[in-house]
Formats: structure tokens, C-alpha cells, sequence
């Protein structure tokens, strides 16, 4: 990028192919360069937001104000973003504002309640600025609301499938162990960490290469099945399963 003087009006000279490929210069003036980042701002899924030193919001984008179930940015600017955040959050989201606004690069994960009472757990990165001569938080905070209710679903089933007197082994196609349950490790005598160095038929010998591939195969035809065979633990005993 070069940067030119027409008439006046500092510009900036971009590279751009057409259609056939060839290079073009396109020269944008600083005010549209202003207004192609204000639609950018305006139209990103994720909140934008400008805090300065003291906590108060000095600027946010329209998905910023959705998420906190905002009407007008009257109802916002100039109030204490951590106004927004729940109380169990607040103090960590203060040493984090202030870990920004001293010059560092930042992310946090907390909970808000919008101006109409819904929670979201939301995600922040964000950078120091200066602005008037003043260093403040530049934030983009998207919601992960979905996933961090995912990720805790997840946690209970595993720890329902740990706490399980059953064992739970997950195989591969190609035969090799992904994961098992505690019962699982404490039946056979292994870590977890050393059945997962192991494959199906040193755990089950009567598995060996071309009938685990007849399962597997059996298995995607009919989407479930029962079977009957012997694993060897540790100590080289036999048990049926």
C-alpha cells in the first residue's frame, strides 16, 4: 500500500485483479475508507466495543447492543460495562480490563445479563488502544453460549460414563483404541494412557485384522450390534465379555 496526495485528500492505493486477471490500482479516500470500516462494523455478527480506563462504554456496534438486549445506545454509552457482567464475573472481568488498558493483549470467558435479563456466556479478546491520548480496551466478544452448554453437557456424560460399573471402549474402523471409560482400565489392569497405545487385538485376540474389518463392515450395514468374545488383561488372564 502506497499512500498518495490529491488535491489534498490523503488516499490509499489498493491492488486489484479484474476479470482477467490484470492488476488495477483503486484509490479510496479517506472518507470512504471510513465508511466501508463503519459497514464492517455495522454488519459483523460479533460485538465491537470501545472501553475506556474507568470501565465506562464509549462506543459498541449493532450486534454488540443485541447481545445485551439493547434498544438505543443511549441506554449504554457512557454506562459501566461491568454493570452488564454477573456478579460472580465482575471482579475477574476488572483485572482483565485493567491488564488491557496497562498495554497487554487479553481474552476472558464470563457470563452477562442483558438489559432484559437473559444470560450469555460470552467470549472477549481484546487490545489496548489509544484514543485522545488516552490507552483503552478495543474488544471483539462473540457468544459461545451454545458451546459452552455443549462442552458441560459433554463433561456429564463422560463423568456419568466414568462413574459406570459397565465398561466403555471406543474403537476406531482402522482398529485402534480412541478412548475408554475407568471400568474399563480397572478390568483389564492398564492406564488409560496404555490402552490407548494398544489396538482391539491385543485386548480381544480373537479379533484379529480380517474380522475386525468384518464388524466394522457388519456394523455401518445394520448401524448397531451384540457379539460375543474373550479379552486378555494385563496379567495375561482370560475373561468373556
Amino acid at each position: 500500500i502506497r499512500d498518495y496526495k490529491v488535491t489534498g485528500v490523503q488516499t490509499c492505493a489498493l491492488p486489484i485483479c479484474d476479470a482477467g486477471g490484470r492488476r488495477e490500482a483503486a484509490v479510496l479516500s479517506v472518507q470512504e475508507r471510513l465508511q466501508f470500516a463503519e459497514a464492517i462494523l455495522r454488519s459483523t455478527p460479533e460485538c465491537i466495543k470501545v472501553v475506556d480506563r474507568s470501565g465506562r462504554l464509549l462506543q459498541m456496534n449493532p450486534a454488540g447492543l443485541a447481545m445485551c438486549e439493547v434498544d438505543s445506545p443511549d441506554q449504554v454509552l457512557g454506562a459501566m460495562v461491568g454493570d452488564l457482567v454477573a456478579p460472580r464475573d465482575r471482579e475477574a472481568f476488572v483485572a482483565f480490563h485493567e491488564r488491557v488498558c496497562a498495554g497487554r493483549l487479553g481474552s476472558i470467558t464470563l457470563e452477562i445479563i442483558g438489559l432484559r435479563g437473559s444470560r450469555r456466556i460470552v467470549e472477549s479478546h481484546a487490545a489496548p488502544v489509544v484514543v485522545g491520548g488516552e490507552t483503552v480496551q478495543l474488544a471483539v466478544t462473540r457468544d459461545v453460549t451454545e458451546r459452552e452448554a455443549s462442552q458441560a453437557a459433554m463433561k456429564l456424560a463422560r463423568s456419568s460414563i466414568d462413574l459406570a460399573r459397565e465398561s466403555f471402549c471406543w474403537v476406531r474402523p482402522d482398529a485402534t483404541i480412541r478412548d475408554v471409560n475407568q471400568q474399563t482400565c480397572k478390568g483389564l489392569g492398564y492406564s488409560r494412557e496404555e490402552i490407548l497405545r494398544l489396538r482391539v487385538e491385543d485386548l480381544a485376540p480373537d479379533f484379529h485384522s480380517e474380522r475386525w474389518r468384518d464388524l466394522v463392515e457388519t456394523l455401518r450395514r445394520s448401524g448397531s450390534l451384540a457379539f460375543s468374545t474373550q479379552c486378555r488383561r494385563r496379567d495375561g488372564s482370560i475373561f468373556d465379555v
